[in-house]
């Protein structure tokens, strides 16, 4: 997780800046009243900040991002404004936002730009209106904290500062890079290097104007004089925020929960004897039986955090569900396990143990699949010595859900009848594929698990039994009757089920990973064979062969040199039969010389998908004119065919004509006569490499020969523009980039300069490529 805030609105918004770090993908996930929406799933998101008017920012690599209502607004969209990734967005009272890169600051007001030359890579505006940053100058040691007086700007220390954060007396907080913290006030600062913590993940203004920091320690407060602890944390935790109902919000590795207000508190917490539950019925008042938690003497009581979602937090510990709920468990110290435990409100309610999560590797949690209402749920940390600590003990209410009816489902393609529940989805894109799989869903289903899945099988009943014996000798096979017909089951514990009986066009297999919801027993009992096996059933509507063809439509027919040029491949079917997975492949033929395009040949692209008849699908191709000349481009698809069922099925193609295309460009004329820097070596090699270094770049002159290419590598720390000829290219920090042509091909006999701003005082450095003759070679210095 990379961000946590609040809008005014009490919405919770997190984001997340890497797959890595959450099981269901990046982006950004809002979270309002127990309900989750989540927006940009493939972006990373590096910052998230609320403006004064409540609206949302996201910097999303160089992109910046605007929510307001309902819709997100393009602010920034590629690196051509602000030359950089959004590192940080601040907003002044005017609205006016203030935005760093690292190479530049911008001011953004009423869609209009103000650019600032300066390397700043954290921004913040104190309430009486100061804007105060961080950067650097371009040189070892220039590091500096500024403010800016007015139209001037004033260095307040020299010192490497990052996440800047303006307290609410104007004050400006910073963490130093030997996780120190500096208070700045005016021209004056003040470090604090006596901490009761090593590390700072997060500095974040509280509601009782204190700052607050999340720590390897868990959360420290400033109580004007020095900082304290004020809290545990479990491990993981980077993140906090506060809602405008005094709610508390932390954030991780892969988790978000919200806590109890009280686990956070600069005295010791009172120590209880038990959980104690929240009466669900005055006639039945006696909560269940909980064991009271033996809690590890470091641990402070009741510092397990138990948190639900979606959920609707109704007060004290009582919460509305209206469907299934993940449920996550914050716990500090060395746990070995978590246990969640359920019981029914009533006299005598007996504890039932749900689930044991052993591994923590997306936080300590338990899908809980059907909430049951009126009951209490709790989960307890275990400790290696044996040792537990509780969690508060939360009592469940359910939502009375909608009335369920049982919908039919015919698969005319296999020829089977279903029922299913009204409140499931369908999922038949896997039709398109030759096992025809579909997919039954409850609502909220948990990623990667088929609730019910039908789908073929190649095998015979027999061959399936002789793999199960290889393969699962602990699994034994149960002979059933099935439909009518003599089926093949399998348990492979509580949940996992699978069966295979006979089909039209091979073995049907029903798969489920959730066999203990009422609805798969049902869903099963309730399958019936349109056509009685063993007769012949109606023939699908066939055709003799298919019938498609391609068409290849680029955005421009010539293009300069350096230039990209979007190539678009539409397969057309125009048969009676569908085309699977269509797999693209584009070709350029060029009658002699070196290849026009950068990638020479790019690679296919395969969708996984059925072209239906008179429907069309097309791929996109992007290249970059690397050298002037000629040629044509022409493009292959093929596709898988099924002509009815049980066959014929083959593989066919489709290819489209050739299309003309030009790539122009004039030799780039010389920057000067001689070069001016020191000696020049001779390049040997195909490949010329120049290294981008954080002082001086490595070769600064270097002879090489008109059929040579040039490749340069970016060896600093942040990304730099690198521009020669037609080729403007941005490299990002360790990247390297081919220019992949000749230098003949673009550049004139003389001097040439490879220009690129570096993050220094200098705006940039000069590569030369001088007109030479080499043992009789014609050939250019660089």
């Amino acid at each position: 997780m990379t961000n946590l805030v609040v809008t005014p609105d009490g919405a919770v918004w997190y984001s997340f800046g890497n797959f890595d770090f959450h099981p269901r993908g990046g982006g950004i996930v809002r979270e309002t009243q127990g309900r989750q929406t989540r927006f940009m799933p493939a972006a990373s998101v590096q910052v998230l900040k609320v403006a004064p008017d409540g609206s949302l920012w996201a910097g999303r690599g160089c992109g910046l991002m605007r929510f307001a209502g309902q819709t997100w607004q393009t602010v920034i969209e590629n690196c051509d404004t602000l030359h950089g990734n959004i590192i940080d967005v601040a907003f002044a009272s005017d609205g006016a936002a203030w935005i760093a890169t690292g190479f530049k600051l911008a001011r953004y007001h009423n869609s209009e730009w103000t650019i600032i030359d300066r390397l700043v890579n954290y921004v913040e505006i104190t309430p009486d209106g100061t804007v105060w940053t961080s950067g650097w100058e371009g040189t070892q040691g220039s590091q500096y904290v500024a403010r800016l007086d007015g139209a001037q700007w004033t260095i307040v220390e020299r010192a490497a500062v990052d996440r800047l954060l303006a307290a609410a007396n104007s004050s400006v907080w910073g963490i130093k890079d030997d996780n120190s913290l500096v208070r700045y006030s005016g021209a004056s600062s003040q470090s604090f290097t006596d901490l009761p913590f090593d590390q700072i993940d997060q500095l974040v203004n509280a509601p009782d104007d204190k700052v607050w920091a999340i720590t390897d320690r868990g959360v420290a407060r400033f109580d004007g004089v020095q900082w304290q602890l004020a809290g545990n944390l479990p491990d993981g935790i980077t993140q906090i925020a506060f809602t405008p109902d005094g709610s508390i919000w932390v954030g991780g590795v892969g988790a978000i929960s919200r806590v109890e207000p009280d686990i956070i508190r600069l005295t010791p917490l009172p120590a209880r004897s038990a959980p104690t539950p929240t009466p669900f019925d005055p006639a039945q008042p006696t909560p269940p039986s909980v064991p009271t938690p033996t809690a590890p003497s470091e641990l402070v009581p009741d510092s397990v955090s138990l948190s639900l979602s979606p959920a609707q937090w109704l007060g004290g510990s009582t919460y509305q569900l209206s469907g299934p709920t993940q449920a996550t468990v914050f716990a500090p110290g060395a746990v070995v396990r978590v246990e969640f435990f359920t019981a029914p409100t009533g006299t005598g309610a007996t504890p039932q143990l749900e689930f044991v999560d052993t591994n923590g590797y997306d936080a300590w949690s338990w899908y809980w699949q059907s909430p049951r209402s009126g009951s209490h749920l709790w989960a307890e940390a275990v400790y290696a010595n044996g040792a537990r600590a509780s969690s508060q003990v939360l009592l469940i209410l359910t939502d009375a859900p909608p009335p369920v009816t049982w919908l039919n489902y015919n698969n005319q393609t296999l020829q089977y009848f279903l029922t299913y529940p009204s409140n499931w989805t369908v999922d038949e894109t896997g039709l398109s594929m030759p096992n025809k799989e579909v997919l039954f869903s409850p609502p909220n289903p948990e990623p990667f698990l088929a609730y019910f899945s039908v789908s073929l099988d190649g095998r015979t009943l027999e061959q399936i039994q002789q793999s199960y014996a290889q393969h699962f000798p602990n699994i034994p096979p149960e002979w059933i009757d099935f439909a009518g017909q003599r089926a093949l089951r399998y348990r492979f514990n509580d949940q996992r089920l699978e069966l295979y009986a006979p089909g039209y066009y091979g073995t049907f297999r029903f798969a489920s990973d959730r066999a203990t919801l009422p609805e798969v027993p049902q869903m099963l009992n309730s399958f019936r064979y349109i056509v009685p096996i063993g007769t012949v059933p109606p023939p699908t509507p066939t055709c003799e062969t298919h019938t498609a063809s391609v068409q290849v439509t680029p955005s421009a027919q010539s293009v300069p040199i350096g230039q990209p040029i979007v190539v678009h491949v539409t397969l057309l079917n125009q048969g009676c039969v569908a085309l699977g997975l269509p797999w693209y492949t584009l070709r350029m033929h060029v009658p002699q010389g070196q290849p026009l395009f950068n990638p020479p040949q790019p690679e296919s692209v395969t969708h996984y998908l059925s072209v239906a008849p008179g429907q069309s699908d097309s791929a996109e191709f992007v290249l970059q004119a690397a050298q002037a000349g000629s040629g044509s481009l022409q493009a292959e698809v093929s596709f898988e065919v099924h002509l009815g069922y049980p066959g014929p099925a083959y593989w066919g193609y489709a290819t489209s004509l050739p299309i003309d295309i030009a790539v122009t460009g004039s030799l780039k004329p010389p920057d000067s006569d001689q070069p001016a820097a020191g000696i020049c070596d001779l390049a040997s090699g195909d490949v010329v490499t120049i290294n981008l270094n954080a002082d001086v770049p490595y070769p600064r002159c270097l002879k090489v020969l008109g059929n040579q290419r040039l490749q340069v590598v970016n060896a600093t720390t942040g990304p730099v523009q690198v521009q020669l000829a037609q080729f403007i290219v941005q490299l990002q920090p360790d990247q390297t980039q081919l220019f992949d042509a000749v230098l003949a091909s673009y550049l004139a006999p003389g001097v040439h300069w490879l220009r690129m701003p570096l993050p220094f005082a200098l705006d940039h450095i000069n590569l030369w490529l001088l007109d030479d003759e080499i043992d009789g070679v014609q050939g250019f210095t660089a």
